[in-house]
């Protein structure tokens, strides 16, 4: 099934869920942007990992009666790895060395589901997360020859591949959100991420 099939049915999902669940609530949609950085989880040997970066949206729908939202995630994560590399000819002579950065994006869209608790007036504290799909795309794919031997990270291209992302954080006057959690995606594709977020209610 194609990307566009699997996003419209995720879509569809969450609007059926709306219109079906606590129909005696008020109930309200949230629309949220934010942005932070990333931390590979996985080091690769000759490879040094570096901080990224994720933007995001996210629709939410809240339910009044309890305190759950669903929602659709959208995000672009961008990530940097950077290989240092040496050639040698037969006798060990050194002939070439070099970093060579290693940029690439990961796509996420994923269905989302957070629990919250009130922990006083203006602050409450949620729990949960999203599964869905990711698309894997390089920047520059870093194919180095040290000695016959290509050096590559991940699969360029990869999509629909299977992602999870828990995560934890706060909420502040029901608008301003921290995140923390990690991205379960492909390969050595996985990390870390904090954000904050604005959510606009209506």
């Amino acid at each position: 099934m194609k990307l566009r099939q699997r996003l419209l049915m995720m879509i569809l999902s969450v609007l059926a869920l709306g219109a079906s669940a606590w129909a005696g609530g008020k109930k309200h949609w949230q629309i949220e942007f934010g942005a932070g950085p990333t931390f590979l989880a996985n080091e690769m040997e000759g490879f040094k990992n570096w901080i990224g970066g994720v933007l995001y949206a996210e629709g939410r729908y809240a339910f009044s009666y309890v305190p759950v939202t669903v929602g659709i995630y959208v995000g672009r994560n961008v990530f940097d790895r950077r290989y240092s590399y040496r050639e040698t000819d037969e006798n060990g002579m050194l002939l070439n060395r070099g970093t060579v950065d290693v940029n690439f994006w990961s796509t996420n869209v994923m269905l989302t589901g957070d629990y919250y608790i009130d922990l006083n007036r203006d602050v409450r504290f949620f729990a949960g997360g999203g599964i869905g799909m990711c698309s894997i795309r390089f920047g520059k794919n870093a194919e180095v020859s040290t000695d016959r031997n290509f050096i590559s990270v991940g699969d360029n291209g990869t999509s629909g591949t299977a992602s999870l992302m828990p995560r934890i954080g706060i909420v502040v006057k029901n608008h301003l959100r921290l995140s923390v959690g990690y991205m379960l995606q492909e390969k050595a594709n996985s990390a870390m991420f904090v954000t904050v977020g604005y959510a606009f209610r209506f």
